[in-house]
């Protein structure tokens, strides 16, 4: 199966306590699972994604997930509000079929 991988920026409302929030890589892959099942069903929450790199610093995050439905990921991303009750964004940084080209 070949992979597409997306380095994202999660942006949460100014609001939110960060040091409250969950960033861990299982509760961030949820996340991203939820977005998908809020948009395709069922269907969405079976694709195996998987939040591979958190950096705490700076909010950004390596998703990676199938090819075949790397449109379906950013779009479901784009349009997830939710991020433990508290308002955010997804916003694509860079994406690519090679996690090493994220580096680049």
């Amino acid at each position: 199966m070949d992979h597409h991988y997306f380095l994202l920026k999660l942006e949460v409302s100014r609001g939110a306590q960060r040091s409250q929030l969950d960033f861990s890589l299982l509760y961030l892959t949820n996340n991203v699972t939820f977005a998908l099942k809020n948009l395709f069903g069922e269907i969405g929450a079976a694709v195996p994604v998987e939040v591979i790199k958190f950096y705490p610093k700076s909010s950004q995050l390596i998703v990676q997930c199938p090819s075949d439905w790397a449109v379906k990921v950013r779009a479901s991303l784009s349009l997830q509000s939710s991020y433990q009750g508290q308002s955010c964004a997804y916003q694509v940084i860079k994406d690519s079929a090679t996690l090493l080209s994220l580096a680049q």
